[in-house]
């Protein structure tokens, strides 16, 4: 008899309890360089919890130029890529809410269940074209958006409803 599959809730516990310890781990006497290295660590969790949990969106621009190519980019992830876009010329994997702003958030919960729920509602991936990308960096939208969507609006960026 196998196991049931845990459910999305389940999986973000996991990532929510690792991401909490780490953050208890700042109440430590910790030198910048230590603190910097648990800000990575958070963050490499945020991006493997996407990895597996995120819903992925997809750019109009983004999904008009995979149709042509006959991909269907909502059932990719990054780790896919190579296999569809050698050397990631065309197509860009984004967080749509940057992986620094949801880290920032998770250190600043007072327990597992405040950052929990920054998981739930913060988990947003992306394909986007290489010059979506670019216009969203000219326009300072690199990694700072205190508004994402505002950000991909104001970059000309229309994000498709996924069905």
């Amino acid at each position: 008899m196998t196991a049931p599959k845990p459910t999305r809730d389940e999986l973000l516990r996991v990532f929510a309890v690792a991401i909490w310890a780490k953050v208890g781990a700042f109440a430590l006497f910790l030198t910048r360089h230590e603190k910097a290295r648990l800000k990575e660590s958070i963050g490499s969790d945020i991006r493997k919890a996407c990895d597996l949990l995120a819903t992925v969106e997809v750019s109009e621009a983004a999904h008009e130029e995979a149709t042509r190519l006959d991909i269907d980019l909502r059932t990719k992830g990054w780790h896919d890529q190579h296999g569809f876009d050698r050397g990631r010329e065309l197509f860009h994997f984004e967080h749509i809410i940057p992986v620094g702003a949801i880290c920032t958030a998770a250190i600043a919960q007072t327990s597992v269940q405040g950052v929990l729920q920054v998981l739930r509602t913060n988990l947003r991936v992306v394909w986007i074209l290489k010059s979506e990308d670019r216009e969203l960096t000219r326009l300072g939208y690199r990694s700072k958006r205190v508004d994402p969507d505002a950000a991909y609006r104001a970059a000309g960026i229309h994000l498709r409803v996924t069905q």
